[in-house]
């Protein structure tokens, strides 16, 4: 959907540009946020003209070959599910001018042009049983996402966690790609959804089913326990870049959600200690059947 939207934009892109400022879609912790910036006023007014001219109406994607893009459709599904808020449109937006006739102009040209959905209700209980999409037909390759949410949410508990996904990374790819040959795809890493940061793995096969994949990361952590515990450092983990340059679009970002604050300003990393990483990998190696899983393939036969 980002990459269709984009192509449809290219012309608000390439006229935002062609005033001096900058536009682009950019994707922070599964939500995609499309920013724009321009510097007069009569520009910004002709940008939001044109914006409101091209936005499309419906934003759904076809595909001719559904098993290419099995995990890309899983990850973009899996934000919905851990979505904390009761009501949550399907777009909204910002904006920052310091004309308040201008900022009217604006907001009357969105509002008027831009179609506004009604508020949905997204469920906000994501834990108990594995969610599973099954393919009708009897072929094709099987997917899942397998997500280990953090328990604490604090800075020094997200350090931590991506300090694992330094140490989980080579050692799960080694044991299912390496040793099992499970799939194509084959990943265990640090990842936030929205508000919720945690440990993502990701495994997509053509000859093992969901409940297989699944009973694999479960055990995965188990098998890494003995590793972490004969930790005498934490691995290094390289520092994130900071989300966007531009300080306007950032506070406009920071308006809608809060919580993009630490995604777009991120402070210096601290080393996390042994103990609390070998504290926060126990927890997982005890609670993997507390997973939250999204699964698509076929039925187990």
């Amino acid at each position: 959907q980002a990459a269709r939207l984009e192509q449809i934009l290219q012309p608000v892109f390439s006229l935002a540009r062609h005033c001096g400022g900058e536009a682009a879609i950019i994707s922070v912790h599964g939500v995609n946020w499309l920013t724009v910036s321009v510097a007069q006023a009569t520009d910004a007014e002709t940008v939001c003209l044109w914006l409101a001219k091209l936005w499309p109406t419906d934003l759904a994607v076809e595909s001719s070959d559904p098993q290419q893009i099995l995990i890309r459709r899983l990850l973009a599904e899996f934000p919905s599910m851990l979505a904390s808020t009761a009501e949550c449109p399907d777009w909204s937006g910002a904006i920052r001018c310091s004309d308040l006739a201008l900022f009217s102009r604006l907001s009357e040209i969105l509002q008027q042009r831009l179609p506004v959905p009604a508020p949905m209700l997204i469920p906000s209980d994501t834990a108990g049983p594995v969610h599973s999409l099954h393919q009708p037909e009897s072929h094709g390759d099987n997917g899942l996402l397998f997500f280990m949410p953090l328990p604490g949410e604090t800075e020094g508990d997200i350090v931590a966690a991506k300090a694992l996904a330094a140490l989980y990374q080579p050692a799960f790819y080694h044991w299912l790609r390496e040793e099992l040959s499970v799939g194509y795809v084959v990943s265990c890493h640090y990842q936030q959804f929205i508000n919720t940061p945690g440990i993502l793995c990701v495994l997509q096969s053509p000859g093992y089913d969901c409940q297989q994949l699944s009973l694999w990361c479960q055990q995965f952590f188990s098998r890494m326990t003995a590793q972490v515990e004969q930790l005498a450092e934490a691995p290094q983990v390289n520092a994130p870049q900071p989300l966007h340059h531009h300080r306007s679009i950032l506070r406009a970002m920071e308006q809608l959600d809060p919580l993009i604050r630490a995604a777009a300003c991120p402070e210096q990393q601290q080393t996390p200690s042994v103990v609390r990483l070998q504290q926060l990998h126990n927890y997982w190696a005890a609670h993997t059947e507390e997973a939250i899983q999204l699964s698509c393939g076929r039925p187990v036969q």
